[in-house]
């Protein structure tokens, strides 16, 4: 997309800002080339698109600017998806054994007339109740 719209135009700028944002999120090399790629975008002709490029751009000076210790360099949203993806390769779908399932249905049965229960006849009797009393 970004080669075919012109950097001038709107969706141009709204393809690249996008893009830096990705690349942003994907670790420190990428997110030098994102940071060439706001710098480009604060010339957009469009305000809205100077303007969030401006606002990402902060994020690379917020520490400095703002005198707190750290900074982002050090996170790489990679390595959260990385623990991300090994915690749950552990994990398997539970398929009920055979004659198992017929259990399960009568409870989600019984689970469906509490909830219709409770949620239409309670309601309703206090309505009763309550016109009784009047």
């Amino acid at each position: 997309v970004i080669e075919q719209c012109p950097f001038k135009t709107r969706y141009g700028g709204m393809a690249r800002i996008k893009k830096a944002i990705c690349l942003d999120s994907m670790g420190p090399q990428e997110r030098e080339i994102a940071r060439e790629m706001y710098k480009e975008l604060k010339a957009h002709p469009e305000k809205s698109i100077q303007k969030q490029a401006q606002q990402m751009l902060f994020s690379f000076t917020a520490a400095q600017d703002l005198k707190v210790g750290g900074g982002i360099e050090q996170l790489s949203y990679a390595d959260l998806f990385e623990r991300l993806q090994r915690r749950s390769q552990g994990y398997t779908q539970y398929v009920p054994k055979e004659g198992e399932e017929e259990e399960v249905n009568k409870q989600n049965n019984r689970n469906a007339a509490l909830a219709i229960l409770f949620l239409v006849v309670a309601p309703t009797g206090l309505f009763l109740a309550l016109s009784a009393l009047r």
